[in-house]
């Protein structure tokens, strides 16, 4: 995998994490890592632990999911101003936390 670009994300003018996006070469799929900066402890549906998925239209994912009677943890939001939304949702057997985020 190809190292493809980095992203802070700073809350309260503090450095709290660090996502890092990696790809096969040719392929558009990316892995996306997060570095906690502040060395809390990650909760489900609260932290950055996750598997992220893109997708290009948020509300119909959600829509598709809610018919299948998954529902996101709480509303849409974006991490920081002009970014993209983003929703945390469990996956069918609760274990892990899927985020849908609008590709860029």
């Amino acid at each position: 995998m190809e190292s493809r670009r980095d992203r802070d994300i700073v809350r309260d003018d503090a450095l709290e994490a660090t996502n890092y996006f990696f790809g096969v070469p040719g392929q558009p799929e990316e892995l996306e890592l997060t570095y906690n900066h502040d060395g809390r402890a990650d909760e489900m549906g609260t932290a950055h632990g996750h598997i992220a998925i893109g997708v290009d239209d948020l509300d119909e994912t959600l829509a598709r999911l809610k018919e299948q009677g998954i529902a996101p943890e709480r509303e849409p939001y974006s991490v920081r101003a002009g970014g993209s939304r983003l929703a945390f949702v469990r996956d069918p057997d609760g274990k892990f936390t899927i985020e849908t985020e609008p590709k860029n």
